[in-house]
């Protein structure tokens, strides 16, 4: 990345400086046009794991179905999930699982 951030003021070509570091054309575009990401450090991360794996994991299939992560006025990012009445079964069993943390009355 560093290569790659000094070659964009020499005047090679995006496809040039991408060829000779293997970063990808549409990246050094990016870079060229908005600004290269600044140089962060990389700090230990201690690994995550669920307090809840079941219910980690039943949250995460059905927002991968139908759900997103959005801003609310609060500071914190909220998950919101949109059940399709397409499919009825799914929105039957969710109403039934009123015990899931941050549940709310449909």
């Amino acid at each position: 990345m560093h290569r790659a951030r000094c070659l964009i003021g020499t005047g090679l070509s995006d496809y040039e400086i991408a060829r000779r570091t293997g970063v990808s054309r549409s990246t050094i575009q990016r870079w060229r046009t908005c600004g290269a990401p600044a140089r962060t450090s990389k700090k230990a991360v201690a690994p995550w794991r669920p307090t809840e794996p079941g219910i980690y994991s039943y949250i995460l299939g059905i927002y991968l179905g139908d759900g997103y992560v959005a801003r609310a006025s609060a500071p914190s990012p909220v998950l919101e999930i949109l059940l399709d009445p397409k499919y009825p079964r799914i929105v039957d069993e969710r109403e039934r699982l009123s015990w899931l943390p941050g549940s709310r009355p449909w």
